[in-house]
C-alpha cells in the first residue's frame, strides 16, 4: 500500500516538474502576426510553387520562424498537395513586408502542380531570441497559379 501512495504522488507532481524546468520567459505575447497572400502564385515547375505573401508583425528581433505553408490543387481528379517555408527571413517592425514561399509538391503527392486556382495556408510562429513569440496566419486562401 506505500508503495502506492508513492508512486501515485510522484505521478501528481510530475507535471508539476515538466512545467517547472520549461523556460519562463517563453510565452506568446498578444500581438499577432498578420498574413496577407498575393492572388497570383508563380508556377516554376510541376514540383515547385512560389507564392508572394505580405507579413506583418510587432517589433521583434526574429531568431527563429517555425512557419510554415500549405498548398493544395484539384488536378484533373486528383489532388497535388506540398508544403514550403519562406524564402528570405521575415522582418518584424510594426510594418507590412513583402515575401515569398517556395512550395515543393509532396513526394506522396498523387499529381504535381499545374497552371490554375490552388488553395494556400500560410502561418509564422516567431520567437526572439529571449524567446517572446507573435504568431499568425493567412487562414485559407486560393491563389491563381501561373507560369
Amino acid at each position: 500500500m506505500t508503495n502506492w501512495i508513492a508512486r501515485s504522488a510522484l505521478a501528481l507532481a510530475m507535471p508539476g516538474l515538466v512545467i517547472g524546468m520549461t523556460p519562463a520567459a517563453a510565452h506568446a505575447d498578444d500581438t499577432t502576426v498578420t498574413i496577407t497572400v498575393g492572388a497570383i502564385g508563380a508556377l516554376l515547375d510541376p514540383t515547385l510553387v512560389r507564392v508572394p505573401a505580405n507579413i506583418t508583425c510587432a517589433t521583434l528581433e526574429v531568431a527563429t520562424n517555425q512557419g510554415s505553408a500549405t498548398l493544395k490543387q484539384a488536378v484533373y481528379g486528383r489532388i497535388a498537395f506540398g508544403s514550403g517555408y519562406a524564402e528570405k527571413p521575415v522582418i518584424c517592425d510594426g510594418t507590412p513586408h513583402a515575401n515569398s514561399y517556395l512550395i515543393w509538391v509532396d513526394s506522396t503527392s498523387r499529381a504535381p502542380f499545374r497552371q490554375g486556382s490552388a488553395t494556400v495556408q500560410i502561418s509564422a510562429y516567431l520567437c526572439s531570441p529571449t524567446f517572446t513569440c507573435e504568431s499568425g496566419g493567412s487562414g485559407i486562401q486560393i491563389v491563381h497559379l501561373k507560369r
